[in-house]
C-alpha cells in the first residue's frame, strides 16, 4: 500500500473503534475495512461500519475517511467517481445487463486519492487500485455519502438515459442498478475467506 501509514490515536469515535479491537495504525484499518463484509448498513454512515461488521465502498471509505480526518491529514481525500459499470469490470452482474440488452451503467464508486492514485478497499474481490476510467470525479467530505452521493448519482444517471437510452424509464434504469449492486454484494461476500 503506498498510502501513508500512521498511528491511531483516540481522537475521535473511529479511531476508539478500533483501538479497541486492537488495530493500532491506518494500514491494518485499511486491511481490516476491505475485508469486513460488502452489504449495506442500516443507515449510511461511517460510524456504523465497525459496529455492524459490513459496509458499502460508501461507507468503508468514509470510515477510513474520517479515521484521516481524526488525525489530521490532509492530503488524502475522499472521492466519488462516475465509471461504466459492465460485466468485464464489475464480475457477476452480466445476467442482469444482458436481461436488458444494456452493455454498461453509469455507476457511482467511492474510494480514497492520494498522490494521484485511487484506492478502493470495498472487498478483498476489488483491486487495491481502482483503475476503472472514471468519467466524472468529486472529491467530498464523509457526511457526502448519503443523500448527497444517491442524488448526484442520480442525476448522472438521469442525463446519461436522456441521451443514451431513451427507451427505458429512470426508474427501470435505477432499479437495474440495484440489482446489479444485489448480485455484487452476493458475489463480494461468497469470495470473502
Amino acid at each position: 500500500m503506498n498510502l501513508p501509514d500512521f498511528a491511531l490515536k483516540k481522537n475521535g469515535l473511529l479511531s476508539q473503534q478500533l483501538l479497541g479491537v486492537g488495530i493500532r495504525c491506518f494500514s491494518e484499518a485499511c486491511t481490516l475495512v476491505r475485508h469486513l463484509p460488502y452489504g449495506r448498513n442500516t443507515l449510511p454512515l461511517a460510524e456504523l461500519v465497525m459496529p455492524e461488521g459490513r459496509g458499502t465502498c460508501s461507507t468503508k471509505h468514509a470510515f477510513l475517511a474520517g479515521l484521516i480526518a481524526e488525525a489530521g491529514i490532509r492530503n488524502i481525500h475522499l472521492a466519488i467517481g462516475l465509471y461504466r459499470m459492465c460485466k468485464t469490470n464489475t464480475p457477476g452482474i452480466g445476467t442482469v445487463l444482458d436481461a436488458a440488452n444494456i452493455a454498461f451503467l453509469p455507476e457511482a464508486h467511492t474510494y480514497l486519492k492520494y498522490d494521484g492514485h485511487r484506492y478502493d478497499f470495498s472487498s478483498v474481490s476489488f483491486q487495491p487500485l481502482f483503475k476503472e476510467e472514471v468519467l466524472e470525479e468529486v472529491l467530498v467530505d464523509p457526511d457526502k455519502i448519503g443523500p448527497w452521493k444517491v442524488n448526484w448519482h442520480k442525476e448522472k444517471l438521469e442525463h446519461y438515459r436522456s441521451v443514451h437510452l431513451k427507451k427505458f424509464r429512470f426508474d427501470t434504469l435505477w432499479n437495474l442498478r440495484e440489482a446489479c449492486i444485489g448480485m455484487l454484494s452476493k458475489q463480494n461476500n461468497k469470495n470473502e475467506p
